[in-house]
């Protein structure tokens, strides 16, 4: 009985572990490449939301970074359940 129970616990643990790797550290290397230009990227990362069968759950977050950046920047969440698309860029001098 006793070693059910650790077994029962271990897979429990793992359980737990396992979703902490869907929201795993984003770089600016990361994901799919979406736009490009000297000196900026946006990319786009798919994430899903509860049932992986349900095709609706998929979604895409979208994030760009500048150059010599580490860190990019989440410009577009996204939702899951929701169709939406993100198109036309433009690079705009800010000033």
């Amino acid at each position: 009985m006793g070693r059910i129970a650790i077994a029962v616990m271990a897979a429990g643990v793992v359980a737990v572990a396992l979703p902490a790797q869907a929201g795993a550290r984003v770089g600016c290397h990361s994901g799919k490449t979406v736009f490009k230009r000297p000196g900026i990227r946006a990319f786009s990362i798919r994430r899903r939301e509860g049932n992986p069968r349900d095709e609706r759950s998929h979604y895409k977050q979208y994030y760009v970074c500048g150059r010599g950046a580490r860190t990019p920047v989440l410009f577009d969440r996204g939702q899951p359940f929701n169709i939406e698309s993100v198109s036309d860029f433009k690079v705009v001098a800010g000033g």
